[in-house]
């Protein structure tokens, strides 16, 4: 159910030409939305070891009374006063239309369906966020291969032209 107020302005400008002039705008009131033109990514892809950047922006009037961020996978509220793990953190500003979850070092234990939610008296917006592991990075991992330096060699050679080439058998 969408309960939207309005108020209404009524501006009036004098023109020296053509007398009074109204114009009015209307301030509505209702759940929050998203801005005009203006949608999340939702799916974010990130290698391990990096970093993931979660961003909800919303319009609300009134101001949302709270925005709070669930990690569904794990079935876990995402903490704002989290002291031991500093690798994540988020940035609400005071008025809850902004929120930012930043995760660093990244993990597959990361990876998984996030959801955000802002609330107030008139309703709730909800978005849901993926993070992914590269998976190229995730076999990897599984594979005990951290640090896979085989081919740094291979992709360090230096491409030789034709004739640079002629020069060195000779």
């Amino acid at each position: 159910m969408l309960l939207m107020t309005t108020a209404l302005v009524v501006f009036y400008i004098f023109d020296d030409l053509e007398g009074p002039d109204s114009r009015s705008l209307n301030f509505g009131k209702g759940p929050p939305m998203y801005r005009h033109n203006e949608q999340p990514t939702t799916v974010v892809t990130t290698t391990l070891g990096g970093k993931a950047v979660l961003y909800f922006a919303v319009f609300s009037n009134p101001y949302p009374r709270s925005i709070i961020w669930r990690n569904l996978t794990k079935h876990t509220i995402l903490a704002t006063d989290d002291d031991v793990s500093a690798r994540v953190t988020i940035n609400t500003t005071d008025d809850n239309l902004t929120s930012v979850v930043t995760i660093t070092n990244v993990g597959n234990w990361d990876s998984g369906d996030y959801s955000v939610i802002a609330e107030n008296e008139f309703g709730i917006l909800r978005e849901t966020f993926r993070i992914s592991i590269d998976e190229n990075d995730r076999l990897r991992e599984e594979n005990g291969l951290k640090d896979d330096s085989r081919y740094d060699d291979i992709a360090m050679v230096d491409i030789k032209s034709p004739n640079e080439y002629n020069q060195l058998v000779k």
